[in-house]
């Protein structure tokens, strides 16, 4: 009896056995393709990483913050830490009343040429806002009768630096740039905070007014009548 094999080998000129396809040139130019790509969205991180302007720490020289104040990077911080920089910001620029030679860096580091005109201004304004948030921090801080001692304080300072200006007139500064921003722009500046922060701002500022009104009123009538 004669056996029959089950399977027969494949002829030379027969198809292959499946196996590993080769890769075809095509396929070789997308992968090269592909790999560019990545590589180029790669590189375009790594630049704007490096490019992107970064939050300065609040140790950093004057300059730094005042340019850093203006980039849209400073916009989208939350609001403790833009009150942050306007506080810095405004304890840099105050006048060292124990050393002529210390404080107001603003006005040096622009006089020196360290920063722009618009980064000037922009900065002067920044710590304006820093000077009266931290004056709301402390008098919303307080109770009672240290609010209102608060106020008298601060009313009385302005009121005494007013008219020592006025017997002392001060030199003419070499500019006229000022930080105080115009009622369009605090409002503007405003309207971003925090409803708590804008409400504790508004409630100072209307409490200093009356206050304010009240005292003037008083030195009014203790004054000595003009001599006609």
């Amino acid at each position: 009896m004669t056996s029959t094999t089950s399977s027969a080998k494949a002829s030379p000129g027969g198809k292959a056995s499946a196996g590993k396809t080769p890769i075809t040139k095509k396929q070789v130019l997308i992968l090269c393709s592909v790999a560019a790509g990545i590589a180029v969205i790669v590189g375009l991180y790594f630049l704007w990483q490096k490019t992107r302007p970064r939050m300065p720490r609040l140790d950093a020289p004057t300059p730094v913050l005042a340019k850093y104040i203006m980039t849209e990077d400073f916009q989208k911080q939350p609001f403790d830490m833009q009150a942050q920089f306007m506080k810095v910001l405004d304890t840099r620029n105050k006048r060292d009343k124990t050393d002529p030679n210390k404080g107001k860096e603003l006005d040096k580091a622009y006089a020196a040429g360290g920063m722009s005109e618009t980064e000037y201004r922009a900065a002067l304004q920044m710590a304006w806002f820093g000077k009266h948030l931290a004056r709301v921090d402390r008098y919303s801080a307080q109770g009672g009768s240290q609010k209102q001692a608060y106020l008298n304080e601060l009313i009385l300072e302005s009121i005494k630096e007013k008219e020592l200006e006025k017997t002392n007139p001060k030199p003419p500064k070499e500019n006229d740039i000022s930080g105080n921003p115009s009622a369009a722009e605090e409002k503007a500046q405003i309207d971003k905070w925090p409803a708590e922060v804008r409400e504790k701002w508004y409630q100072f500022q209307n409490d200093y007014k009356a206050r304010k009104k009240k005292i003037e009123e008083a030195r009014a009538k203790t004054r000595p009548a003009a001599v006609r």
